[in-house]
């Protein structure tokens, strides 16, 4: 009997030691569960009434993540699940809510992976209502068409990469920040373009400049200001070339129209070489700069007021990857 007891103490034993050995090869720590960040929109960002928000998170798990979440008012507004039956390690995509209210909303994330752990919720802070930036400034008497002021619509020189702006991964384009610009690549790419609108906030009576540059001097690459925008088939494009030439056009309901024709200006710069657009738009009138030199103005006033954000394009003989690259837009 006594035997017998000795041999169990001695498998009891044998049992804690494994325990315990199991315990130092993980650090003596239970794996974590799912974690999720919020990469835009910054907190405290501003928004209209009824102006939908994008809310950008990138999430990850040791198992796999199955869905995403965006709860709103103890409610969930939207929901995006792994486009994988199992899930993935990692996941990152695009939740969206439309305000109904003024104020003052908190907007909370969560991750679950494939065990049904949840992650802690990631929050931002949105303020429904007036749209204005605060701290906005103006541009000198005299450089708007009408002699007034006009609002800078957005300060970013894009060194945070939570500042707002869109960050994507496809087979045919990306876009993201790196090195304190952001850039949208085209992939492969031959007669496509790509666009990306800042989505927080609408604008209108304001006076935009921003630097771009082209990463490849191929003919017929393209970098644009859009503004006014509606939708995808309704907005405003100021276009340069990097052959040197200049044009602005509206969008109505998916149809290019000209305001100004593709027109040469020796004061662009061609190739590689960076150049600074400049937009005044104030009411239905529009001025265009490029590099400090006012080339021409427009009427028109469908687009009163809506998004701004940027434009690349790749005209080439055969498909090319390429970059087009944003900076100190003011």
């Amino acid at each position: 009997m006594r035997s017998r007891r000795v041999l169990f103490s001695a498998m009891i034993g044998l049992l804690v030691l494994g325990i315990l050995a199991c315990n130092l090869d993980t650090g003596g720590q239970v794996p974590s569960g799912p974690s999720v960040e919020i990469v835009s929109p910054p907190d405290g960002s501003r928004v209209d009434l009824g102006q939908e928000v994008e809310v950008q998170y990138r999430a990850t798990d040791a198992v796999a993540i199955v869905r995403v979440e965006l709860e709103v008012g103890r409610q969930i507004v939207d929901t995006q699940e792994s486009p994988t039956r199992d899930g993935q390690p990692s996941l990152s995509g695009l939740l969206r809510w439309t305000p109904s209210t003024a104020g003052t909303h908190k907007l909370l994330v969560y991750a679950h992976n494939r065990d049904g752990v949840a992650s802690d919720a990631a929050g931002v802070e949105i303020i429904v209502g007036d749209a204005a930036a605060p701290g906005a400034t103006t541009t000198p008497t005299g450089e708007t068409p009408t002699g007034e002021t006009a609002k800078v619509a957005l300060f970013d020189d894009f060194a945070d990469p939570a500042s707002g702006w869109a960050v994507y991964s496809a087979d045919t384009y990306r876009q993201g920040y790196e090195g304190g610009e952001y850039f949208i690549e085209l992939i492969e790419q031959n007669d496509q373009s790509r666009w990306q609108t800042y989505p927080f906030q609408t604008f209108s009576d304001f006076t935009a400049e921003v630097q771009v540059r082209f990463e490849a001097e191929d003919d017929y690459l393209g970098a644009a200001l859009i503004w006014g925008w509606q939708d995808n088939d309704n907005f405003y494009r100021l276009r340069i070339r990097n052959t040197g030439q200049y044009e602005v056009v509206k969008r109505v309901d998916g149809e290019w129209q000209n305001l100004i024709s593709a027109t040469a200006s020796p004061h662009i710069n061609t190739g590689a070489a960076a150049n600074a657009l400049k937009l005044v738009a104030e009411g239905d009138q529009i001025q265009v700069y490029v590099n400090g030199k006012h080339l021409a103005d427009a009427t028109d006033g469908s687009f009163a007021e809506g998004r701004i954000g940027f434009y690349a394009s790749v005209y080439t003989g055969s498909p090319i990857t390429t970059r087009v690259f944003f900076d100190d837009l003011r």
